[in-house]
């Protein structure tokens, strides 16, 4: 199964750096995940240098969003070896030890054994919103690629009741950010 987290990496400069990332997670084997990066992206730059990184788990459709969309300037802590940064409002962490990496024409498949788990809260999940906001932000981040920004536009239009009725300030605030954004 794959599942929409937000990875930090380390840049050179020793700052995390945020990414949306869809992980697979193996059922064969639970320390084994894998996942694809663009070759010309910060992460898998961050990734091939340290070959580390943390793959947060959270229930922040904002924090998704932003991740895919933008530079973020989220509120972190250390890893206790000092290794990484995680989210402050992840609800968990897994941090990573690259194993292999493949070519795969304009991205790299990254194959990574998990290295320790941390839980620090109860996972609350998603609404309809926060689906529906999370789908908005994946094809914003493939506009000129896969989509055009007027798709996108013509999406979050589509959804927009949905999404106000059953979001959060959090969700209304992510909806907010994303207008903007696609304005």
């Amino acid at each position: 199964m794959i599942i929409e987290t937000v990875m930090t990496t380390i840049n050179k400069n020793k700052t995390p750096h945020f990414a949306a990332a869809g992980v697979e997670l193996f059922s064969d084997k639970s320390d084994r995940v894998e996942f694809y990066f663009y070759k010309d992206s910060i992460t898998a730059e961050n990734l091939l240098k340290t070959k580390k990184g943390v793959i947060n788990i959270t229930d922040s459709a904002l924090h998704l969003v932003k991740s895919a969309l933008i530079e973020p300037d989220f509120q972190v802590k250390k890893t206790p070896d000092k290794d990484g940064f995680y989210l402050s409002r992840a609800c968990s962490y897994l941090q990573f030890n690259v194993n292999s990496t493949a070519e795969k024409k304009e991205k790299y498949s990254i194959e990574a054994e998990i290295v320790s788990r941390v839980i620090l809260r109860e996972y609350r999940g998603f609404n309809r919103a926060s689906n529906l906001l999370v789908e908005a932000a994946v094809r914003a981040s493939r506009i000129g690629i896969s989509t055009s920004r007027k798709e996108v536009k013509e999406f979050l239009q589509k959804n927009k009741r949905i999404i106000i009725k059953t979001a959060g300030s959090r969700e209304i605030e992510c909806y907010h950010f994303l207008k903007d954004y696609l304005n």
